[in-house]
């Protein structure tokens, strides 16, 4: 069995039940359970994911994004968002690629590049 180095490891998780202000800016995989007033930077290609549970509100500056929460603000996508069908999105989104899946909620201004 392997051993997993907990310390090189670069990934973040911000649990349910949080209320988090301010700017955050993030690098590694991050996975995001907790409210958000304020805007997110992943400040390299690595993937960002709205759990279910999860709620930005604010701007997001990322590569890939997968929401399956609430997101309401300005999305700024390198690479691809996905957008599943317990989400709910408001704003505006700039992206290379697109996905949303039947039964999400969305009330977007869109752009593709």
């Amino acid at each position: 069995m392997d051993i997993v180095d907990i310390k090189s490891q670069k990934y973040s998780f911000l649990g349910e039940n949080c209320l988090i202000t301010g700017n955050l800016k993030l690098s590694g995989q991050t996975m995001i359970s907790s409210s958000i007033d304020g805007d997110i930077m992943i400040e390299d290609k690595s993937n960002l994911q709205i759990e279910r549970s999860g709620f930005v509100k604010g701007s997001i500056y990322c590569h890939n994004l997968s929401i399956y929460g609430k997101v309401e603000g300005i999305i700024e996508s390198t690479g691809k968002i996905t957008i599943h069908s317990t989400a709910k999105v408001e704003g505006k989104i700039t992206a290379e690629c697109l996905k949303i899946y039947p039964g999400a909620i969305v009330n977007i201004e869109g752009h593709s590049e």
